[in-house]
């Protein structure tokens, strides 16, 4: 079996352009179960496009998290910042026997939907999102107000045999 891991893209961050309505900003401590709406607005282009919705998984959330606060607390947004890979990164949360991961990454979004619009004209991260091999999914945001950055978001996507 091969093992397929996305290429890495970070995503450059985005000024976000006041508008007449502002979007609401990401809570402070931005709650694991908060970031699961992205795992529903991802759903919901996947299931637009044809494709089966992804399954929530623990361990890549747990991943996710972990990361997400890692780029959180060190201002950064780089698929290696911590030193590791994703598939290693993955594996310490106890997401084995995978055969295939992808990760989208996401900072200076102010909602989930400005993050997932961001990867969706990415065609790195709009791949992660509509790859059709991808059944599972962990999500992780996390937020530093001194950052260059504010809100941190991470998806994790997988496939274990």
């Amino acid at each position: 079996m091969q093992r397929a891991i996305a290429p890495p893209t970070p995503l450059p961050p985005s000024p976000v352009e006041p508008t007449a309505t502002p979007s609401p900003p990401v809570p402070a401590a931005a709650p694991v179960d908060g970031c699961e709406r992205i795992i529903a607005l991802v759903n919901q282009v996947r299931q637009g496009n044809g494709l089966a919705p992804l399954a929530y998984n623990p361990q890549l959330t747990a991943a996710a998290q972990q990361y997400a606060e890692f780029l959180a607390a060190h201002d950064v947004l780089n698929h290696t910042a911590d030193g590791r890979t994703l598939d290693a990164r993955a594996e310490a949360a106890g997401y084995t026997t995978w055969v295939a991961l992808g990760e989208n990454l996401a900072g200076g979004y102010a909602t989930f939907e400005e993050a997932l619009d961001a990867w969706m004209v990415s065609l790195a991260h709009r791949d992660n999102v509509l790859n059709p091999g991808f059944m599972e999914t962990g999500v992780g945001c996390a937020w530093n107000a001194g950052s260059a950055y504010g809100a941190f978001f991470v998806q994790e996507f997988g496939t274990r045999s």
